[in-house]
């Protein structure tokens, strides 16, 4: 579309991926106790990334930038306008691919100052793009031009409101958020990590008050994440919670230990093995079985991901973690250093598999983070002729705990959240961030509970509301609607796949995450059923 908003703006939601709080089994890890059959499998190129942005393309984009400027203000060549626009727009995506690229040979070694460097200059560069992009935009949309009813022809009138409030300190605020980023992520206490947050915080309110919300947790449901729910109705599945929730993941827990408990030593180590073994591309394994059982189009790319476009390392230096960006049309996944078990690459398969029909960053991350746990969810069904009886029968029990774990996490963060972004913050220390945790924790367990069963609570805050803000309650709702995918598996497994690769292939945009997920038979989390339907399952496991 001609003189369209960028896509690829820095406060546009985050594609890449935090991991999920599990608590695995701890035992040394064994081989695989099943051999599974040998396949041919096509030869694949792994690819390389190379950042190769120089000052030549910069000065492109903004000569592409005047050039579409001169040709929509003028108004007369509409084709024209549309060949500029397309140059302007392929442009503006290579810096950006190139920004994503930096980023990753970042991640792969957090001690080299030069990729530091290469990546926060890129991430400058990308920055002014972006606010050089939009002001451009503002500029034709106020001027006299006879095209204007062309080139906003398919703008609503949120997406006008939008361009009319953005500023450059827009621009300004996001480019020191990612420094703030990468510094908090360094920080060795919190008398340098709670002064940055306190700066995040602040910045991202800012941001959101520019576009006239008043604070960044009502500002990033709506426009960061186009959840088609908010903080109000988070109220409600904070009820459900209440009155379901801290029980099913007691008899989650329960379960779990009892079943692990009943384990012969062999049996116990063949479920510490597929929780904790790295996943081996070199020799075949349970995702290959996986990857040979489930329809031909999802394997041939879900192959590709793991063959071509990912990397993986165990370097120490290399920053840990799995997510799945893109680069200029093409998806990438990275695993770092302890973050490629068998259901973690299974995880990012599900990203990589749904970016190949639809853009991540357009999509509700709760339907996305839907597209990896739900695939997570399949496998774990489909083990069930690989892996002995008992053994299964823990490991499922291990995943229901798993996703309870991350339900009831990713609540209280987005509690925490919701209560820090409207607040005055600018006087905190980090007790006072602990109490706000520990009130909104106490609502459903005992801290102690917490941090005996889930997680250090207090240190996990701590590591999941800076890189991706308001973003962690995607995993909770997400994995609701995973074990409902799950629970139709057990019914029919062929029903579950048809239901999985229809919200990955062909999600429909205007039924956002709840209509699109219902669209498929699965409940969400407004429907009482699907507590109900938790507890059942819960139930009949012991």
């Amino acid at each position: 579309e001609p003189t369209q908003k960028p896509t690829t703006a820095p406060t546009t939601a985050p594609t890449t991926a935090p991991t999920e709080p599990t608590t695995a089994p701890t035992e040394p890890a064994t081989e695989p106790t099943t051999a599974p059959t040998t396949a041919p499998k096509p030869t694949y190129t792994r690819r390389k990334l190379v950042f190769e942005l120089t000052q030549e393309d910069v000065d492109e984009f903004y000569r592409l930038l005047a050039e579409n400027e001169e040709l929509s203000i003028a108004g007369v060549d509409l084709e024209a306008i549309d060949a500029s626009t397309e140059l302007l727009d392929a442009q503006y995506e290579y810096l950006g691919a190139q920004r994503t690229i930096a980023m990753i040979l970042h991640r792969c070694d957090l001690s080299n100052n030069a990729l530091n460097d290469q990546y926060l200059e890129c991430v400058e560069i990308c920055t002014d793009a972006y606010d050089a992009y939009m002001e451009m935009t503002r500029r034709v949309y106020l001027s006299d031009t006879p095209a204007k009813d062309y080139l906003f022809e398919d703008w609503t009138e949120q997406d006008i409101a939008m361009l009319l409030a953005y500023e450059g300190e827009i621009a300004d605020l996001s480019a020191r958020n990612e420094v703030i980023t990468e510094e908090y992520r360094i920080a060795k206490s919190d008398d340098i990590a709670i002064p940055l947050y306190i700066e995040f915080i602040q910045n991202n309110n800012r941001i959101a008050q520019h576009y006239g919300y008043d604070n960044y947790y009502d500002y990033a449901y709506a426009m960061v994440y186009e959840r088609d729910y908010d903080a109000e109705d988070m109220e409600i599945v904070r009820q459900y919670g209440k009155q379901y929730l801290t029980e099913a993941f007691e008899k989650s827990l329960r379960s779990f230990n009892n079943s692990m408990g009943s384990l012969s030593e062999a049996e116990y180590n063949i479920v510490v093995d597929f929780v904790n073994n790295q996943f081996d591309k070199t020799r075949r394994n349970y995702v290959n079985l996986y990857l040979d059982a489930i329809p031909e189009s999802m394997s041939e790319i879900m192959t590709t991901m793991i063959k071509v476009d990912s990397v993986f390392t165990n370097s120490k230096k290399a920053d840990k973690g799995a997510f799945t960006t893109t680069i200029g049309d093409i998806s990438f996944c990275y695993f770092g250093p302890g973050y490629f078990s068998s259901s973690t690459v299974i995880h990012e398969a599900g990203h990589y598999y749904a970016s190949r029909f639809t853009d991540l960053g357009a999509i509700p991350l709760d339907l996305a983070e839907t597209h990896s746990q739900g695939n997570e969810w399949l496998f774990a069904h489909f083990l069930k002729d690989y892996i002995l009886a008992q053994p299964y029968e823990a490991l499922i029990n291990y995943r229901l705990y798993s996703d309870m774990n991350t339900i009831m996490i990713s609540m209280m963060i987005d509690e925490f959240e919701s209560r820090i972004y409207s607040m005055d913050v600018s006087n905190f220390t980090a007790a006072d961030f602990d109490a706000v945790m520990e009130s909104v924790v106490t609502q459903y367990f005992k801290m102690s509970y917490v941090n005996e069963n889930m997680t250090d609570i207090n240190a996990y805050w701590r590591a999941v509301v800076v890189d991706q803000p308001v973003y962690y309650i995607s995993y909770g709702i997400s994995a609701m609607a995973s074990i409902g995918l799950y629970s139709m598996a057990v019914e029919d497994f062929d029903a579950a796949l048809a239901a999985y690769q229809t919200l990955c292939e062909n999600p429909q945009e205007d039924l956002v995450f709840l209509g699109n997920i219902a669209a498929v038979g699965l409940n969400g989390p407004f429907d009482e059923e699907f507590y109900i339907e938790l507890l059942e399952i819960l139930n009949s496991r012991g």
